[in-house]
């Protein structure tokens, strides 16, 4: 895959946080797409083909629409485009097969894993380290190592973007919104979402509407 290419995408508008809520597009390399890494650490991911083929193809096609003249259509187009993309570059993936597969890589890619499926269930960061079967210390420091936030900042930030991205493309109300994901009371939830973004909840969903 072209250098080049890859870095016209990465710098490009469209590929931004804003832009995949409000397509609700879920970044690949499950496991660690609801936490921040070092650039040196980004998941590499060597596809086969025809896997290759398809993903070229998708970033061929994203580059022509994104060149193209904007209109109605132009920015559904790159939603669509960018999600066959993501789909390509798991699909590459074996099954299974962690975005970090040794050591203490595959401990925080293991914790976004259980991060995605047990965030609304649990906010402890405490019981991810337990579900791990390594000391809460340990599971400080690995996250300290690959996302220079403790474990608990990656827990509140992977719930954050979770709750950003269901009020971007979800119809509910605070109240429902907040069973949702795990809250006691609307009023906590609603402190929690401010505390750590500076907004409401109502107030984040008009901004990016």
């Amino acid at each position: 895959m072209p250098l080049g290419r890859t870095r016209t995408l990465k710098e490009s508008k469209f590929w931004s946080e804003e832009f995949l809520k409000r397509h609700d597009i879920r970044t690949p390399a499950t496991g660690m797409a609801v936490l921040p890494t070092d650039a040196e650490r980004t998941p590499i991911i060597r596809p086969g083909e025809p896997e290759h083929e398809s993903i070229v193809t998708a970033i061929n096609a994203i580059e022509r629409e994104y060149a193209r003249a904007e209109d109605a259509y132009h920015d559904s187009m790159l939603g669509c485009l960018v999600k066959i993309l993501f789909l390509a570059l798991e699909r590459s993936r074996p099954d299974g097969e962690p975005a970090a597969s040794t050591g203490r890589g595959a401990i925080f890619a293991a914790f976004g894993s259980l991060l995605e499926e047990n965030m609304c269930a649990t906010r402890n960061a405490r019981d991810y380290a337990d579900m791990l079967g390594v000391s809460y210390k340990n599971l400080n420091e690995i996250c300290k190592e690959f996302a220079h936030l403790t474990a608990k900042e990656c827990v509140d930030r992977a719930l954050i973007l979770e709750i950003e991205r269901r009020l971007a493309t979800v119809d509910l109300s605070a109240k429902e919104l907040s069973a949702e994901m795990g809250f006691d009371e609307p009023t906590n939830f609603a402190k929690f979402f401010k505390a750590r973004t500076g907004l409401t909840p109502a107030r984040f969903r008009e901004s990016i509407r």
